[in-house]
């Protein structure tokens, strides 16, 4: 039994793979570098016919196990000569879409805003070819060893990005692209201080928390002002009345 489904169905699946191929290659062209944006539902029709095929033929040999293994190997061969076309596919979607994105920039003024211009072109390409790649990929439980859509997007992202680099940096050097300034920033200090009235009347003068020492402190509490301060200056620029009215305090 296991000879005889090795004879039908090696050539049979030989088969499955070359009409598969050439299912693809209808669309695609020989070379895979003709876009098709619905390469993903393509490949997998082709795949799951070029499958079917191949049961009907074995219908004989279900319990074999070298059908199981030549369905398998089968299976594998296909998605690994369907990738390299997709590989190739994504390449062709980069290039036209970035050919876009060029086109979107090449409308675009020379103004103070062409930066911000520039990235929003970026943006709307970057989302255009997110929708369109995704298209290009199989189901994902197909396709798991095909190269992701998330690494797609971000290099054509960084792609775009590097070209709006250089275009800002040729268009500054040449004089044509001046930015708009910068506007002044206004920075305000709120603050609370923590005796705006002086000395809370329950506390001596002595008691008040200055950069400094008080001048003077007696052992009867009465804050006063040294004799030496009274004749280097005007001492009384140093004291300040208590609520209370009656006591003095130090301030520097």
């Amino acid at each position: 039994v296991d000879l005889a489904a090795a004879r039908l169905l090696g050539p049979k699946a030989r088969s499955a793979l070359d009409d598969c191929l050439t299912t693809i290659q209808k669309s695609a062209g020989a070379d895979g570098t003709t876009l098709v944006p619905a390469y993903g539902a393509l490949a997998h029709a082709a795949i799951h016919r070029a499958l079917d095929e191949f049961d009907a033929a074995a219908t004989s040999f279900k319990k074999s196990p070298v059908a199981k293994r030549i369905r398998n190997d089968l299976r594998i061969n296909l998605y690994s000569e369907l990738s390299d076309i997709y590989d190739i596919q994504v390449s062709a979607l980069k290039s036209i879409s970035f050919d876009g994105f060029r086109a979107r920039l090449n409308k675009l003024r020379i103004t103070p805003n062409l930066a911000t211009q520039m990235d929003e072109a970026a943006q709307e390409s970057v989302a255009e070819f997110t929708a369109a790649v995704k298209k290009l990929r199989p189901p994902p439980h197909d396709a798991v060893k095909w190269a992701s859509t998330s690494d797609q997007i971000s290099s054509f992202g960084n792609k775009c990005r590097e070209h709006n680099a250089e275009r800002l940096k040729a268009a500054r050097a040449s004089g044509q692209f001046k930015p708009l300034p910068r506007k002044g920033i206004t920075v305000g200090f709120h603050w609370l201080l923590p005796k705006p009235f002086g000395n809370d009347y329950r506390q001596e003068p002595k008691m008040m928390h200055t950069a400094d020492d008080l001048v003077y402190a007696p052992v009867d509490g009465i804050t006063d002002v040294s004799g030496m301060e009274i004749r280097s200056g005007d001492w009384r620029k140093g004291v300040v009345p208590a609520p209370s009215g009656s006591e003095m305090m130090y301030l520097k």
